[in-house]
């Protein structure tokens, strides 16, 4: 809406050159790929960081598998009837909020883990992933109303993924050098 009030802006007062028209839609491409990710919310010195052992790897490790759980299940659960081929849909939108409420419940999961030290700084980078991912979806789910802003949190989202893909490989690798198995060591949904 704000880039076609733009144009509207230069056309009639007579400067909907060439020139200013790349530049408006270069602010706007700029605009769309440049969603700022969520800055850090929270910081090593407010996890709750315990010494490495092999019991506190493994609880940590029971905890990840069983938290990530109960999360990939409530999204199954959601029992959405939508392709998601309209992310203007109204179910698509209220399965965003909800996998946003997801997030949410997850980093307040995060939070309270003892996590060992090893692991400390994939753990942060997990939890301010998914408030980045919490950012994303709401952003996402306001397309009517400001789609540049949700089609570049669709394109943060999609980062975000790969990130947490990527951090959950990485806390896995860690315990498997320690000796740490599980038979569903987090499968990434």
């Amino acid at each position: 809406r704000q880039l076609f009030s733009d144009y509207i802006g230069l056309k009639s007062s007579g400067q909907a050159t060439p020139e200013n028209l790349d530049s408006l839609a270069e602010q706007y491409a700029n605009t769309l790929f440049a969603e700022e990710r969520v800055d850090a919310n929270v910081t090593l010195s407010q996890l709750n960081i315990v010494p490495d052992s092999n019991q506190v790897l493994t609880d940590y490790s029971q905890r990840m598998t069983a938290m990530r759980s109960k999360y990939e299940g409530v999204i199954k659960g959601l029992n959405v009837q939508s392709d998601f081929s309209d992310i203007t849909d109204p179910l698509f939108i209220n399965f965003i909020l909800a996998v946003s409420v997801t997030y949410e419940q997850a980093v307040a999961e995060l939070r309270k883990m003892a996590v060992p030290t090893s692991l400390a700084n994939n753990h942060l980078d997990l939890i301010n992933n998914y408030f980045s991912s919490i950012k994303a979806t709401r952003s996402i789910s306001q397309i009517e109303e400001n789609p540049i802003s949700a089609l570049a949190a669709l394109n943060t989202q999609a980062n975000n993924s790969q990130e947490e893909e990527a951090l959950i490989a990485n806390i896995k690798v860690l315990l498997m050098s320690r000796g740490i198995y599980s038979n569903s060591l987090w499968e990434i949904p």
